[in-house]
């Protein structure tokens, strides 16, 4: 596990042994993330992106998958915590957050909570991370993500589950998955129920 009180911030990915630059600004990985998770480039494109966006040199691994592996290591500041404890990853989980779309919510909690203006800094995307992860609950960006991750199912009281469900709709992040995502997801929630 990295400290980043005794170790140095990374600046490379490492594919096969091979050390290769990226950039480490916040605002690359945020660019990154919305390549990933929001854009609706095809694959190919958003990998010829996403690699033009990420590395500082030309030259660049020769493992498509391990690199993009790597792009996603760092992405994650080396963190496991996607993964369960038998090393396989999670089924994903509803999204809360958006870099794009929460993003004034976002510069204001950390110019609030640390003083720092995302607009005239741009610090290194392992800085960014811890900051925003270590945000208080009293931001507005917190208020928004337990809304996104309440589960109403959970909510026994009519009236608050009424209130809940109105703050999931007003701050519902768009539905990214294509047509035959929903579609199969639709057919699985049937089966389960039937």
């Amino acid at each position: 596990m990295r400290s980043l009180f005794t170790d140095p911030l990374p600046s490379c990915v490492t594919v096969d042994g091979a050390e290769f630059p990226v950039r480490t600004d916040f605002k690359t990985w945020i660019a990154f993330d919305h390549l990933m998770t929001e854009s609706d480039l095809p694959l190919p494109q958003k990998i010829v992106s996403v690699f033009t966006l990420c590395f500082t040199e030309k030259q660049l691994p020769p493992d498509l998958e391990k690199t993009l592996s790597a792009l996603f290591d760092f992405y994650s500041c080396f963190s496991s915590a996607q993964k369960s404890g038998n090393g396989k990853k999670d089924a994903p989980a509803q999204r809360v957050l958006s870099f794009t779309q929460d993003a004034p919510y976002i510069y204001a909690a950390v110019l609030a909570q640390y003083g720092v203006d995302l607009t005239a800094q741009n610090p290194h995307w392992f800085l960014f991370r811890a900051m925003f992860e270590g945000l208080t609950k009293e931001h507005k960006i917190s208020e928004i993500m337990g809304y996104r991750a309440m589960r109403l199912s959970d909510v026994k009281d009519p009236k608050q589950r009424a209130f809940y469900r109105k703050m999931k709709r007003l701050y519902k992040l768009p539905d990214l998955r294509t047509p035959e995502q929903i579609e199969q997801d639709t057919i699985e929630s049937l089966a389960k129920i039937i």
